[in-house]
């Protein structure tokens, strides 16, 4: 959610046939495809910010290392600045639109311009150079624009000093935004980037609210029998919970209000936005503070950008673990070397901990409409990501069928080396993108009650989703939209937080998935209260669920894990190894794929890390096959095992394993599954 004054630029897309023909030194200048959101799914597209610090367009940094989409700054520095002279203003635009051109002469085929969506910054200069025909496009002075408390007074913003937070519902600040949106299409620019779409965690209670308030509350048949601004300030501290949940929707009706008209000037422009989540923990806290609500921000977005800071994967150093004991560091491990960049240091209660972000793409998967997805995951607030975490970044948004978003904005000694590191990830990725495209494995479902957000700031499924990802099971993570016997029922089991969270239907369609043979498990995550006693529960459950063969099983946090493996039967992998290597299991007609991950890197400073390989990996992966297989693997990682493994094929009545050794895993690999043609 951080303000960028770096003034980002943001995404764009390619022909997959462009984007695969490619080589690390070849330019393509085929017009953008704007029409096919496909083109956004993993492996095809590549983004980029160009913009950090007193580092900025980098266009050449990104076209080197394979970049595809690029967040620039554009005209968006002019733009929360309230706009320079004239003259200026025209130099502006014409270096805009000349930055532009010589990114997609590089071969990075669209260029989305930086927007922020609520920041107006030196509000007493902010309309000093506007002529009396630009002036008169608006009703009230920027003044009047900013998001106001219950007594209708301006609120300072949440970032101090100059800033100064605009209100998305006012109609002279979307005139405004709707002006920018014009000139960043007439520079080139292939859309808009959205940053900041803040609620302020005190308003907005602004006239033009509390007029969408009064709306909001009359589409949900709440009586309102008086609309003034005053009447509807004193009904949103009645009706406090309405009151959270529409001003989660005000980013998301902007949101569609730019988008609309972007593309009634350019047909197929694209919007994506800043959503946030600066780390996962605040999945709920932020909609309830901040008004980012992904559910409802995501259906106005063409693909969803999350900025996380905290959760870049990789092994907190201190002990390098194997198997399920912790040992000390090994002497002579790989390192990645180089100079200068921010030192990290953990505390002894944090060393050793493992970090990841697969559980929050697979929450972010249930909720963002199956839009695109792109992720900047980084460690401590640092954009700056070493060689060997970086391409580990990369292939774990692409094993969750997410596009990661790359900072090449590195200090000029550094530059080479890390093009060096990124580009064979980024090329590998692009040549099996059809890989990428394969069906997640479903050994369990996680319900996600999205809408509890409205009730606390802790997601509880957050924890299960992480403990599930900690132990390898294969699950994929529904919310109430998709909670339906057919989706159910490609599963084993369902977990759940609590019974208590299901509503009428979805305690009908639970009885229906246990009559189809499913198992459910409860669980309460670590705080949640009381638990059912067995006696208890069965009776109540069996009330509620009627018996099945397969009982639903209150737990107690200590063994709901265990459960559900047994309920599973035989997992879809199983991993003799270090603790710190993740699988994720996918299908297609012909093969089945497992992506593996090496978390046990550790971060020594920006550009500086050590990688710590997982060796002789023994694999056991249940197929859908008949026959024997062959298995394949291959890797962008220099010490990496690529090529053909031996592997062993057995088939019982519970289903077909194939087992195989990966002897050496650096960063990441791709493992293809084939049955073996006669």
């Amino acid at each position: 959610m951080s303000i960028k004054r770096t003034m980002v630029m943001v995404l764009a897309l390619l022909l997959a046939l462009a984007l695969c023909a490619r080589t690390s030194s070849a330019q393509s200048h085929l017009p953008p495809s704007l029409d096919n959101l496909a083109e956004l799914r993993a492996g095809t597209a590549f983004p980029a910010f160009d913009h950090l610090g007193d580092i900025g367009y980098q266009a050449k940094a990104a076209a080197a290392c394979g970049v595809t989409i690029l967040y620039a700054s554009g005209l968006g520095g002019d733009g929360y600045s309230g706009l320079p002279d004239a003259p200026q203003w025209a130099a502006r635009r014409q270096a805009a639109a000349a930055y532009v051109r010589e990114a997609k002469s590089l071969g990075i085929p669209v260029v989305l311009g930086y927007l922020c969506a609520t920041s107006i910054i030196d509000l007493p200069r902010f309309d000093a150079h506007w002529d009396a025909s630009f002036r008169a496009r608006f009703r009230t002075p920027p003044a009047q624009w900013r998001q106001q408390d219950r007594n209708g007074r301006p609120l300072p913003s949440w970032y101090g000093g100059a800033y100064q937070p605009a209100c998305m519902n006012n109609p002279d600040w979307r005139t405004y935004q709707r002006y920018m949106i014009q000139q960043q299409l007439e520079t080139g620019h292939d859309g808009i980037f959205f940053d900041n779409p803040t609620v302020h965690p005190k308003g907005c209670y602004c006239p033009h609210c509390m007029r969408r308030f009064a709306d909001f509350l009359r589409a949900r048949k709440i009586a309102v029998a008086d609309a003034s601004p005053a009447a509807m300030r004193k009904l949103a501290e009645t009706l406090p919970k309405e009151f959270l949940q529409f001003r989660g929707t005000i980013a998301a009706d902007f949101f569609a209000d730019m988008r609309a008209y972007a593309r009634s000037l350019r047909p197929h422009a694209l919007l994506t936005a800043n959503n946030s989540l600066n780390s996962p923990e605040v999945l709920y806290k932020q909609n309830r503070t901040y008004g980012y609500d992904l559910h409802a921000m995501s259906a106005s977005e063409d693909f969803v950008t999350i900025e996380d800071m905290t959760s870049q994967p990789r092994t907190l150093p201190g002990t390098v673990t194997q198997g399920d004991r912790h040992i000390f560091r090994p002497s002579g491990v790989h390192k990645g070397h180089a100079d200068g960049g921010r030192k990290m240091s953990q505390s002894p209660s944090t060393r050793g901990r493992t970090i990841e972000y697969g559980p929050t793409y697979q929450q972010l998967r249930a909720i963002i409409h199956g839009k695109p997805l792109v992720v900047c995951t980084i460690a401590e607030a640092d954009y700056h990501t070493p060689p060997h975490l970086t391409r580990l970044a990369m292939a774990e948004a692409a094993a969750y069928g997410a596009n990661y978003l790359l900072w090449p904005t590195w200090p000029q000694p550094m530059r080479q080396k890390m093009i060096d590191a990124v580009r064979p990830e980024a090329d590998l990725l692009r040549r099996h993108q059809g890989w990428l495209a394969a069906q997640p494995r479903r050994d369990a479902i996680l319900f996600l009650p999205y809408r509890r957000w409205l009730e606390t700031d802790t997601c509880k499924a957050s924890a299960l989703a992480a403990a599930l990802s900690r132990a390898n099971v294969q699950y994929e993570v529904l919310c109430e939209d998709d909670f339906r016997l057919p989706r159910l029922k490609t599963a084993k089991v369902l977990l759940v937080e609590s019974l208590s969270v299901l509503d009428p239907a979805e305690k009908a369609t639970v009885k229906e998935f246990r009559r189809a043979g499913g198992a459910v498990i409860a669980a309460d995550a670590p705080g949640a209260g009381s638990f059912f006693s067995p006696e208890q529960g069965a009776n109540e459950h069996h009330a509620q669920y009627g018996r099945a063969e397969k009982c639903v099983c209150p737990l107690t946090a200590d063994d709901w894990l265990q459960r559900l493996q047994s309920a599973i039967g035989i997992p879809s992998i199983a991993i003799r190894g270090p603790i710190t290597v993740r699988a994720v299991v996918r299908d297609q007609p012909q093969q089945t794929l497992v992506h593996l991950l090496n978390l046990n890197i550790y971060r020594r400073s920006s550009f500086e890390d050590e990688v710590h390989p997982a060796e002789n990996l023994r694999l056991t992966v249940r197929v859908p096959f008949e026959s024997a297989c062959s298995v394949q693997a291959i890797t962008a990682d220099a010490q990496g095992t690529p090529g053909s493994l031996a592997a062993h094929f057995h088939k019982t009545a519970q289903g077909s394993t194939v087992e195989f050794v990966v002897p050496r895993l650096e960063v990441a690999a791709m493992v293809a599954i084939m049955p073996e043609t006669r």
